[in-house]
């Protein structure tokens, strides 16, 4: 068996061409019949040749099948066609199936009832018919089927009866069938239902269910599916619901005749839609029998699906909706109106597939009705995608009236691309139109670009239609209007705006007007311009430093080759100056190039922009005291230039975010400031910070207080949808002005006020700089401090630019992110205040807000760079309040640790983490430091993809958790984390009581301080991706080996109660990752104190196993994960509990077997002084270690006990595992001693084995010695790195005192009587030992010597000189020495040598499958083996091969929950089909010869002298263990006669065949021995051996009597 093999069934078929006829199946405990059809067959028939999905079956018919606990039939993957190893479908041919045929297969005359789950499940099919279907007591449904769009003609059940209830149902539970389903459709297209009889189907339950499984999250799919009805009745289901619309209700179902909606002629039926709402001929049906559908009557009515797919730019569509609303006459020609009630006439369609599905990722979909046009939107009444494919539906025909899609924009789109796209291909562009598409006369893809009210349609149809196609859509920004300008000189002197001779028509600009200032001209701004549409600056623009106020208002402002001035950087500007930018979205747009978006409401700077004006001596500061909600008085630290009138801001000061508030100031005397209103909320202050910690650095945790006025100040104007403004800083090229460099823009800004400055929902940030990265032009920017704040978008974006300097500002307010800066370099972010960033806002139904990022973000987006403050300096910024993630930023490179970029960080009040740490994939060692974090849900969350994790000088307090170790390591081995001169505390601030008051909600109550080290094969965020909220999530399969190592690092205040807040306590120092289910990383801690700490509460309820992962369906199989109960925390100095000691967690098989370890109850674990525990790691490297499980492991010294669980199942198909858990392991073990070490079935073929170090420069004091007995006869190869470690028989002719030893890593014996190996792991770096089994050839040779003693030495280099390959092959597996008495009293000395010589193929790899041709070979040379005199004479010499060919041993697993503890040091487990070490506990140290002392070898003999001649000698295998089930040879005795003959060989061939339990197959045994007698006499007694050929059958009657006996 495999591991699939916990899925039993009573017919298991894995190939289709097979006939199953009249066969009757009952009372499996999963599948009556089940079609498991893999890709390509594995096991002894493996081949890429043969593809059993796309094999026809032979034939199924007349098969009954009951009572079965999951389904009567299942069909994993089936879709015949003529060539089964191509793929069913060609997306590159416009007919895909078209070049692979689908053939029929037929399932009829099934009968199938009382099946727990489904009576039939279809998973991915194929043309696949089935009919004559019987039906009954399903609990789910009696029909479900996954996917059917694997080839043209789709899935039919045909003539089928389906019983919800029998009559005689017996089961007296009358909610047992509640929520069951006569059918459940694809969640694809090609399905029929056809001639469908329903019986029996009650009150909460429904006849049909469409998309099947589409409410798990990994199996969303974007909906818009068909499925066909024909002739479907239902009887007796009165109280039934027809229709049960599964996520995301936007299925269609043909009820062709009508027999399920009773309409004449047929019907559409399809979830309520607003915009198919009221069309003629379509009827709404709002109560729950219809699940609030449509019927649209299909002789006035036609239904369509249509797909949008991956518009672009990829961040400004994803979580928000597609809007759709029906348009008609009256307004198919009108922009949309921005003030329509989008509740009552639009319907939303939500992106979902964001994640890992199998569907089009990236896409909307919905449903229409041909004949009309429909606008397309997706945000305040824009939409401005660069690029996207419309998929329309299959179905359309030639006779189908059209969909229109009409989508009104907001940018600037000079035209469009519009082509055909099948299978990546454009072969056709579609036609440019000049009005809008008639829905009766256009052909698929002609479109009309209406630029003039921004309006693109685009005509959906079957004319013209390829089935399968895309419509590419491409915007075009500009292309031929794309202009290009020259530079010319300025002239000396100015000129003034209130001046006619200024401008070209010798006319001031009156509202309205779009002026140009001209390239030479320098014009001072004398007066305030009336409302402009476009001013374009060409020369220079500077404000009146003359007037007190100056007011400029636009709606696009481009300073493209000149300047916008306003003071210098000696004289600022004195007046006040106000630029507001008025517009909404789908106003013009500025149009620079043809590579961005501008948008309207835009200030673009392509050349300068210098604003000067004095910021005030503070812009931010601290609360010197606590100001309750209710106080209209505040304290202080700093109020430099501060003056009545002015607007401040308030930081949160608990958990919640939305504390932050803003006032005015009425009244300031000294630092004293008396406010406008009354403060809302509570916000904490005090003289001085909080903890100041030498050498770390200070938490500071009173409320940031920042100052916005300025007397600069660049607003949005008024918007019905609060559209904020752009300051855009960019740089583009004027390729046709042959200026030899690109515009470069940059700007200056001091002590400037932005205010409602970025749009919602999009990219565009209040202050932008893109692209600024020419080589030939550096001008810096720099914005020193200014202000920004409140806007329905984002404050600041750095993207893609260079040489910007962010110096003390205030950012107050944003939605989706403050501040973000993506692969950008040479930037300083320094000594900046970011209060509250909102998430966005997403309709019901999306995944996740992903698009959340934080109050600051660092990205790194397309090339890595180095995170050096000479490129990258973010340092000495303080965040407050994020409804998400507080700051994302990027680790250094661990070589560039003291100069990293991150540094001097302050966090707080984040619902999520306050500092999101992440990195490049190819950072191999990463390093951040001087983060601290306080009353957030994550203090301090590092989860990056690197080897080696370093976090120090970071305070965290007051936080759910404080800081979170997620590591993503390439590597498997050897990983480390190092947190170092930190201070995490769970309650700083007891002499302020009302600190802790319900009111701020602080953390501090059920907290810990760290949560401990995991490592998977993902991080979150990722750096390919955006942020994410999800980032602690162990989501992929867990790395074996981790240690954590805790320098200097002080813990505070961990309690079970605190006197001064009642609320707070039961805070625990460490816990592990909820979903670390198969490894936490060990955690040494050195000069590590807890600091007013109580001992009971430091591990408070550490976690246990997650005992809901139970079963198969939970992914831990029949016996629990034990990752959460082999965790180790060790204090190396005494420091942190007192006393050098360990803890570990509630594991109840180590714990009570261990004497020096105490239970603690309050820790639910155990507390063991001294340090006399270590951490064993292991795992199968062998080629089928996630195919085959042989958990749970036994260990046990004779003292202590532990038994492992293989990993957790990591991969699913939705809501069902793949049968891939890995065969790795993770345990707690006593040190310096020796352990005997079983498992549940055959070992693996090859295994590594470490210790966990409790240093970084090893611990090599610390070691075991593990037994471990093998099943097969076999040598068994000891490696360390690459060299082969050879046993103390083969190297010393005796066995190694491996106690001697234990500072040899990998010396080890191997005792081939029982198969046994003892191998010395000790913790030095490097020390990790592999084992393999190997495919032997077996030689007895036994010799007449002259001495007394025997040099197995020269008798291996002998045969190593004679045979040749890898000298570290061979081995000595026993001597035994014997003497001869002939009658002449003479005595003969003699030794019997077993030894043996190795393939060095990988058993399970390709070249192993010639493994028994090389050992031949090899034994083929024997026969001139010969010895010199000083080494011995041939006597007799006998060979054996036994080769393992293919993997395909059975996976086992454990059906009992309950541990058993052995009672003394012996093995307990009593020849059960358990694979044990060796029995007696004894090492057999120094004992030459031994079989390691096994009770149970039958080949031990107590008289040491030997009857030479043995006319009759069986070829035995009876001491191979039992558990080898289907790969062992059985038991063969054969006499081989001695006779003449040239030849010495004899192969015996062995076909073993038995009966799996719950699998009805036969497997092919995978041992094959061959067995090879020579025997060689004294030369006057010389005989010949012949040579003579055995087969040798067992069939599986005899098999079986074998196992009885």
């Amino acid at each position: 068996m495999l591991q699939t093999d916990i899925t039993v069934a009573t017919y298991w078929v894995t190939n289709p061409q097979n006939i199953l006829r009249r066969n009757r199946s009952g009372g499996s405990e999963w599948y009556g019949f089940w079609y498991e059809i893999k890709t390509n067959p594995d096991g002894p028939s493996a081949t890429s040749d043969i593809c059993p999905p796309g094999l026809n079956i032979l034939e199924f018919k007349d098969n009954w099948s009951h009572s079965n606990g999951r389904f009567g039939l299942r069909i994993f993957q089936m879709a015949p066609r003529k060539f089964p190893c191509n793929d069913p479908a060609n997306w590159v041919n416009d007919q895909p199936y078209i070049d692979n045929p689908s053939l029929q297969a037929v399932f009829e005359k099934f009968y199938t009832w009382k099946n727990n789950e489904c009576g039939i499940l279809g998973e991915e099919l194929g043309n696949i018919y089935f009919k004559d279907i019987m039906i009954a007591d399903s609990k789910f449904a009696g029909f479900q089927a996954h996917k059917g769009n694997f080839s043209t003609e789709g899935a039919v059940l045909d003539n089928a009866v389906i019983i919800g209830k029998s009559n005689h149902n017996a089961n007296p539970d009358d909610t047992y069938y509640d929520g069951s389903r006569a059918m459940v459709v694809p969640r694809t297209n090609g399905f029929l239902a056809k001639n469908i009889r329903i019986y029996n189907y009650g009150s909460n339950t429904a006849l049909i269910e469409s998309c099947s499984v589409c409410w798990n999250v990994k199996l969303w799919v974007q909906g818009g599916k068909n499925t066909q009805f024909f002739n479907v009745k239902a009887y007796h289901s009165d109280t039934a619901n027809r229709i049960f619309w599964q996520k995301h209700r936007r299925e269609i179902f043909w009820d062709q005749d009508g027999s399920i909606s009773g309409v004449s002629g047929g019907a559409y039926i399809i979830p309520y839609k607003k915009h198919i709402d009221g069309i003629p001929g379509c009827v709404n049906h709002p109560e729950d029998f219809w699940d609030n559908s449509i019927i649209c009557a299909m002789n006035q009515v036609t239904i369509r699906d249509v797909l949008v797919n991956n518009p672009t730019p990829e961040q400004d569509f994803t979580g928000v909706d597609m809007k759709l609303y029906r348009l008609d006459s009256t307004n198919i020609a009108l922009k949309m109106d921005a003030n329509i009630d989008e509740s009552k006439f639009i319907e939303g369609e939500t992106m979902k597939i964001i994640k890992k599905s199998h569907d089009v990722k990236q896409s909307f979909a919905s449903i229409f009705a041909t004949g009309f046009t429909y606008n397309v939107h997706f945000k305040f009444g824009a939409s401005d995608p660069l690029s996207m494919g419309i998929f329309a539906s299959p179905y359309f025909n030639q006779n189908d009236d059209a969909v229109i899609l009409r989508f009104n924009y907001s940018a600037n789109r000079e035209t469009f691309d519009i082509m055909r796209n099948i299978g990546g291909k454009f072969p056709v562009n579609y036609t440019k139109l000049e009005q809008i598409p008639n829905t009766k006369t256009c052909n698929q893809g002609d479109w009309f670009n209406d630029r003039t009210n921004k309006l693109f349609f685009l005509c959906l149809s079957g004319k013209n239609k390829k089935q399968y196609e895309y419509v590419e859509v491409r915007g075009v920004i500009c292309r031929e209007e794309c202009d290009s300008l020259g530079d010319v000189p300025q002239e000396d002197g100015y000129r003034y705006w209130s001046d006619p001779a200024t401008w070209i028509d010798n006319k001031v600009p009156v509202e309205g007007d779009s002026p140009i200032v001209q390239a030479a001209y320098q014009v001072i701004l004398d007066v305030d311009p009336p409302k402009l549409v476009n001013l374009t600056i060409l020369g220079s623009l500077i404000f009146d430093e003359k007037r007190a106020s100056t007011k400029l208002e636009a709606e696009r402002i481009w300073v493209r080759s000149g300047k916008l001035l306003a003071g210098n950087s000696t004289n600022p500007f004195p007046g006040k100056i106000n630029i507001v930018l008025n517009g909404e979205f789908g106003d013009n747009p500025l149009v620079i190039d043809a590579n961005l978006d501008v948008g309207n409401k835009v200030l673009a700077v392509t050349r300068a922009m210098e604003l000067y004006s004095k910021p005030p001596g503070t812009v931010w500061t601290r609360l010197a005291a606590y100001a309750d909600a209710g106080a209209t008085t505040i304290t202080v630290a700093e109020c430099a230039d501060w003056a009545v009138g002015d607007e401040i801001v308030f930081g949160p000061s608990g958990s919640d975010p939305e504390q932050r508030e803003k006032r005015s100031i009425a009244a300031i005397s000294g630092c004293v400031i008396t406010l406008n209103q009354a403060l809302e909320f509570d916000h904490y202050g005090a003289p001085s910070v909080t903890i100041d910690k030498p050498g770390i650095g200070q938490l500071d945790m009173r409320a940031v207080v920042g100052h916005l006025t300025r007397k600069i100040k660049i607003e949005g104007g008024p918007s019905v949808h609060g559209l904020g403004c752009r300051v855009l800083i960019y740089q583009f090229e004027e390729p046709e002005a042959n200026l030899g460099f690109p515009r470069r823009g940059y700007t200056v800004l001091h002590g400037v006020e932005f205010n409602n400055c970025g749009q919602y929902d999009t990219q565009r940030s209040g202050l932008d700089f893109r692209n600024l990265n020419s080589e030939i032009i550096k001008t810096p920017s720099e914005v020193i401090g200014c202000s920004f704040h409140d806007t329905t978008g984002m404050l600041m974006t750095i993207q893609n630019s260079q040489y910007i300097t962010i110096k003390n500002n205030i950012f107050f307010t944003g939605i989706k992110a403050l501040v973000q800066i993506n692969n950008s370099q040479y930037v300083k972010f320094q000594n900046n205040a970011l209060i509250y960033v909102k998430k966005r806002i997403l309709n019901e139904g999306g995944i996740a807000n992903w698009a959340v990022f934080g109050n600051f973000v660092y990205m790194d987006e397309l090339v890595p760079t180095q995170m050096t403050r000479d490129v990258v300096d973010v340092s000495g910024n303080v965040g407050q309040g994020s409804q998400d993630t507080g700051f994302f930023v990027m680790a250094s490179r661990c070589s560039d640790a003291y100069q990293s970029s991150f540094y001097n960080n302050h966090c707080s009040g984040s619902v999520l983490a306050c500092f999101g740490v992440r990195q490049d994939p190819e950072g191999k060692c990463t390093y951040i430091q001087g983060l601290s974090a306080y009353h957030s849900g994550v203090g301090i969350m590092y989860a990056v993809f690197a080897e080696e994790l370093r976090l120090e000088k970071a305070l965290a307090a007051e936080n759910d958790v404080g800081i979170v170790l997620r590591g993503a390591p390439q590597s498997i081995q050897d990983n480390q984390m190092k947190f170092s001169n930190s201070f995490v505390s769970a309650f700083v601030r007891p002499e302020c009581p009302k600190c802790y008051s319900a009111t701020l909600n602080p953390y501090c109550s059920n907290v810990y301080g760290v949560k401990m080290g995991t490592l998977s094969s993902t991080a979150f965020p990722p750096i390919s991706t955006k942020p994410s909220d999800n980032f602690d999530s162990l989501c992929t399969i867990q790395r074996v080996d981790l240690r954590v190592y805790v320098n200097n690092v002080e813990f505070n205040n961990f309690r079970l109660s605190h006197d001064s807040a009642p609320r707070c306590g039961k805070n625990a120092v460490f816990k592990t990752n909820h979903k670390a289910h198969d490894s936490t990383g060990q955690h040494y801690l050195v000069n590590s104190p807890c600091t007013n700490c109580e001992f009971d509460s430091i591990l408070y309820q550490m976690r246990d196993s997650d005992w809901s992962k139970l079963g198969w369906f939970g992914g831990c199989g029949s016996f629990e994960c034990t990752g959460q109960k082999n965790v180790l925390v060790e204090d190396q100095t005494g420091h942190f509990f007192g006393q050098i000691g360990q803890a570990i967690t509630n594991n109840t098989y180590f714990g009570p077997n261990v004497t020096h370890c105490i239970r603690k109850n309050t820790w639910n674990g155990y507390w063991c002084p001294d340090r006399k525990i270590t951490v064993l790691s292991f795992m199968s490297v062998a080629a089928d270690y996630n195919k085959r499980l042989y958990s749970p492991i036994k260990l046990t010294d004779g003292l202590f006990f532990n038994e492992i669980n293989s990993f957790f199942e990591w991969n699913w198909d939705g809501p069902e595992p793949l049968n891939l858990r890995e065969s790795k392991f993770v345990a707690l073990v006593s040190a310096n001693t020796v352990i005997n070490m079983s498992n549940a079935g055959m070992n693996p073929t090859a295994s590594e084995y470490w210790l966990s170090k409790r240093s970084e420069a090893g611990s090599p004091e610390d070691y075991v010695i593990l037994k471990w007995q093998f099943s097969v006869p076999q040598i068994v190869q000891v490696q360390v790195g690459n060299k082969v470690i050879l046993p103390g028989l083969t190297t010393n002719s005796k066995h190694h005192d491996l106690l001697t030893m234990t500072d040899q890593c990998g010396a080890n014996n191997y005792f081939f009587e029982n198969r046994t190996i003892h191998f010395v792991v000790n913790a030095k770096l490097g020390c990790k030992v592999k084992i393999s089994l190997k495919n032997t050839l077996q030689v007895s040779t036994r010799l007449e010597i002259t001495t007394d003693e025997f040099f197995g030495d020269k008798f291996l280099q002998y045969a190593k000189a004679q045979l040749g390959g890898d000298p570290y092959n061979y081995f000595i597996i026993g001597t035994k020495k014997s003497t001869r008495r002939f009658l002449d009293e003479s005595v003969s000395q003699q030794v019997t040598v077993d030894w043996g010589i190795v393939d060095s193929a990988e058993i399970g790899t390709e070249a192993s499958s010639n493994s028994q041709q090389v050992l031949s070979e090899l034994a083929s040379k024997l026969e001139s083996f010969n010895p010199p005199p000083e080494i011995g004479t041939v006597l007799e010499q006998s060979t054996t091969i036994t080769a393992i060919n293919k993997l395909n041993f059975a996976s086992t697993e454990v059906t009992s929950l309950t541990p058993t503890s052995p009672s003394d040091g012996t093995n307990t487990n009593n020849g059960s089909n358990n694979n044990n070490g060796n029995s007696d506990n004894s090492n057999n140290n120094g004992n030459t010869g031994s079989t390691g002392g096994n009770t149970n070898n039958n080949s031990t003999q107590s008289d040491n002298t030997e009857i030479v001649l043995t006319t009759d000698e069986g070829v035995n295998q009876q001491d191979l263990s039992d558990n080898i089930d289907s790969n062992t040879s059985g038991t063969i005795q054969k006499a081989i006669k001695k006779t003449e003959s040239s030849s010495s060989t004899v192969i015996i061939v062995v076909s073993v065949i038995c009966s799996v339990i719950g699998v009805s197959l036969l497997i092919s045994g995978l041992l094959y021995y061959k067995k090879v007698k020579l025997a060689k006499l004294m030369a006057a007694r010389a005989q010949k051996v012949d040579n003579e050929f055995f087969k040798v059958n067992i069939t599986e009657q005899q098999l079986q009597h074998q196992q009885q006996e």
